[in-house]
C-alpha cells in the first residue's frame, strides 16, 4: 500500500484487479474479509463488474442490493453495469426494470445507460423501442451516437421477418445525421447483404459528394 492509499483503496485495487482476470470468487473474498468502513461504492462497482463479465445477472443483483443494505448509494456507474450484465444475457424486460428504478432514484440515465439498454432490445428484434429512443434523444440536448442506430439496423435483422428496408432507412437517417457510416459497416452487411450494402454506401457517397 502506497503512503496515500487508504485500505478502501487497496480493496478497490485488488477487486478491479480480479475483474480483468475474470476471478469472481477471489473478489468476494476479499470483500468479505474487508472491515466494513472500507466497502465503499467504488468496491461494489469492481465486484458488479466482474459479475458482469462473467454475464452473471443475478449475482450483479445481489451485490446491487448488499449494497444498499449496507446503506451505500449506488451510482450512474453502479445502474450502467447492473444493466449490461442484463443486456449480456438478452434480458430486456429486466434491463428496464433496472432503468425505472434508477429514474425512481432520481438518477437520470446517460448515453451509456440508454445504448446498452438498446443493444439489449436489439437482441431481441425491438425494432420499435430502439427507434422511440432516438427520437426521444434527438429532441433532447444529447443526440444518439452510431451505437444506437448500430442496435437499430441490428434490430432489424433480429425481428422476425427480417424488415431490410428500415435497416436501409435508419442507415440512411444516420448518416444524413453527419454520424460515421463505418461505424456500421459490418452489422449492415450482415442485415441488407453484403452486395446491398455496398451499393448503399456507394451511392451515399456520391450523393455527399455533389
Amino acid at each position: 500500500m502506497s503512503g496515500d492509499e487508504g485500505p478502501g483503496d487497496e480493496l478497490c485495487r485488488l477487486v478491479r484487479s480480479c475483474a480483468r482476470s475474470g476471478d469472481i470468487s477471489r473478489a468476494e473474498e476479499a470483500l468479505q474479509l474487508a472491515a466494513p468502513e472500507d466497502v465503499t461504492v467504488e468496491a461494489y462497482n469492481a465486484i458488479i463488474h466482474v459479475c458482469t463479465q462473467a454475464a452473471d445477472m443475478e449475482r450483479a443483483e445481489m451485490y446491487f442490493r448488499q449494497m444498499e443494505d449496507r446503506r451505500l448509494e449506488p451510482t450512474v456507474v453502479t445502474y450502467n453495469l447492473v444493466i449490461n450484465a442484463c443486456a449480456r444475457v438478452g434480458d430486456s424486460t429486466r434491463a428496464e426494470d433496472w432503468l425505472i428504478h434508477m429514474i425512481g432514484r432520481s438518477l437520470p440515465p446517460n448515453l451509456v445507460t440508454l445504448g446498452t439498454l438498446c443493444k439489449c432490445f436489439a437482441r431481441h428484434g425491438e425494432v420499435q423501442k430502439i427507434e422511440d429512443m432516438i427520437v426521444s434523444l434527438e429532441r433532447s440536448s444529447t443526440p444518439p451516437n452510431e451505437y444506437f442506430y448500430a442496435s437499430l439496423i441490428c434490430a432489424c435483422g433480429a425481428c422476425e421477418p427480417p424488415d431490410v428496408e428500415r435497416a436501409e432507412r435508419a442507415f440512411t437517417h444516420m448518416v444524413s445525421l453527419g454520424l460515421r457510416a463505418q461505424s456500421v459497416k459490418r452489422v449492415l452487411r450482415q442485415v441488407i447483404g453484403r452486395q446491398r450494402s455496398q451499393q448503399l454506401l456507394e451511392q451515399l457517397r456520391w450523393q455527399l459528394s455533389t
